[in-house]
């Protein structure tokens, strides 16, 4: 079915009106110079046709609606690092222990954002040693990044690009930070654990992206008047009722004694 938009609809009809109107002001004209010409017909009025009022009754159709859609990512920056930063210790903690021989335990990521990585224990070789892995600005900055990504996206309607970008850059700085590239490398020759915890950390930022408002843009409506017929019920199908008022005009151009100005006036019936 064909669709035009409500404003292109109904302004066509009201320029054909004018157009109309147009031509038969420029007969007029045609029949005015032969009146002028004519001996007898130059005393008589020019005809014209003039219609100081119509009343327009259009029934649409209507078959679609464009509009527009806002979408914001609604959860707390204290809740979306917490939840990355979750993440996180669950990628190092997994990558860690299928590296058991070497390293054992890495302490978790502290989640109040003072360190990303505290002094871990580790077992090297059957013996226990400590290791002071320290703050790791450029994590908290990529999540931070990754937060504004988020709040800032023009449009959130598709985000598992998005998604996937930052929380790729996140999860390798993880991973050398904790100096585990290598043993993930091993243990996930196709980035299974990745994929994997990319799924897990999608969810819950597509359950906070929300639709804040939608607006329509345009009505869509079909311009071919047997649909209106054949096409339509009850709900579907609105008339237009309008009412032109014809208002005559004339531009006079005025000029100023004192200045020498011509400037024109438009003055109406």
């Amino acid at each position: 079915m064909p669709e035009v938009t409500l404003a292109d609809y109904t302004g066509y009809i009201l320029l054909e009106l004018t157009k109309a109107r147009e031509m038969a002001d420029a007969y007029s004209r045609e029949v005015a110079e032969r009146y002028r010409n004519d001996p007898v017909l130059q005393h008589f009025s020019t005809p014209r046709f003039k219609i100081p009022k119509m009343e327009l009754t259009i029934p649409v159709l209507i078959s679609g609606a464009r509009y527009s859609q806002v979408i914001d990512f609604v959860m707390p920056i204290r809740d979306f690092e917490k939840l990355v930063l979750s993440a996180v210790n669950d990628v190092v903690r997994t990558v860690n222990l299928s590296n058991a021989p070497v390293v054992s335990v890495v302490a978790p990521i502290k989640l109040d954002m003072g360190t990303v990585f505290a002094p871990a224990s580790l077992v090297v070789r059957g013996k226990r040693a400590s290791r002071e892995l320290g703050v790791d600005n450029s994590l908290r900055a990529s999540i931070e990044a990754f937060f504004i990504a988020l709040a800032e996206h023009e449009d959130l309607s598709q985000p598992d690009s998005l998604i996937e970008f930052h929380w790729r850059n996140i999860f390798s700085q993880a991973l050398k930070t904790a100096k585990l590239m290598d043993a993930y490398t091993r243990a996930n020759p196709s980035d299974a654990l990745f994929h994997k915890s990319l799924a897990s950390l999608a969810a819950p930022i597509k359950s906070a992206i929300v639709v804040s408002k939608t607006t329509i843009s345009n009505l869509l409506v079909s311009p071919e008047t047997n649909n209106v017929k054949n096409g339509s019920n009850e709900s579907s199908v609105f008339t237009i009722k309008a009412e032109v008022l014809e208002e005559g005009f004339f531009i006079k151009s005025i000029r100023d004694d004192m200045t020498g100005e011509v400037r024109q006036v438009v003055e109406f019936e």
